[in-house]
């Protein structure tokens, strides 16, 4: 009986050491991607301030996919056609 006691108590501590490298692990990789967000936050913030400064002489016009009012004015176009369909059906 002590042999079947102590091979359980064995498997009970491997999956506790199991769980906690889990919980460290992600832990770790949220803190990097958050320390990597907030250098790219940085970085936009310090472009913002420093080009705050300078006199823009050319007008720069962004007909890109990524320009970030053409996709907000796509999503709530979209999100507009969604709540009509959604009331009329």
């Amino acid at each position: 009986m002590s042999i079947l006691y102590t091979s359980k108590f064995k498997n009970e501590n491997n999956t506790i050491i199991k769980t906690l490298v889990n919980g460290l692990k992600f832990l770790l990789i949220n803190f990097i991607l958050a320390f990597i967000l907030l250098c790219l936050a940085i970085e936009e913030a310090e472009w913002a301030i420093y080009s705050s400064t300078d006199k823009l002489k050319s007008e720069v016009i962004d007909n890109s996919s990524w320009n970030i009012i053409h996709l907000f004015l796509r999503f709530s176009k979209d999100l507009k056609n969604i709540t009509m369909q959604a009331c009329f059906n």
